[in-house]
């Protein structure tokens, strides 16, 4: 998997001159055990969230809303415009909303009878 992206993201950087970054963040619990976190990656004016994740027996207790705050606050570092990231309509969609994302697309009956919905937030005013 790793290869098959970095090649991509490589490619698409030759082609384009602009380079793609990737980070993390996680959450620990008090024995620092990985209980939730996400892989970002940043190419031209935007932050993908590619996987976000928090263990089940610790959802509800805002752990996703701090994971997506360092997020933010790190792809605001590196100068993105918007987060951006996709979900399917049983995961949880209002919980972005929430947060402050908005729905730019939907493709209906994308699996087994789900909608892949796909969120963004602006972090700045475009340059």
């Amino acid at each position: 998997y790793h290869v098959l992206t970095f090649g991509l993201h490589t490619s698409n950087s030759q082609l384009t001159d602009h380079e793609t970054e990737h980070y993390s963040v996680f959450a620990h619990d008090e024995k620092k055990k990985i209980i939730g976190g996400a892989l970002i990656w940043v190419w031209r004016d935007s932050a993908f969230v590619s996987v976000i994740w928090v263990d089940k027996p610790y959802r509800r207790q805002g752990v996703g809303r701090r994971l997506l705050e360092e997020v933010e606050m790190e792809a605001k570092k590196r100068g993105s415009i918007w987060i951006k990231l996709d979900t399917y309509e049983f995961q949880t969609s209002e919980f972005y909303l929430d947060c402050g994302y908005t729905v730019y697309g939907e493709v209906k009956d994308y699996t087994c009878g789900q909608s892949k919905i796909f969120l963004r937030k602006r972090l700045r005013d475009l340059k």
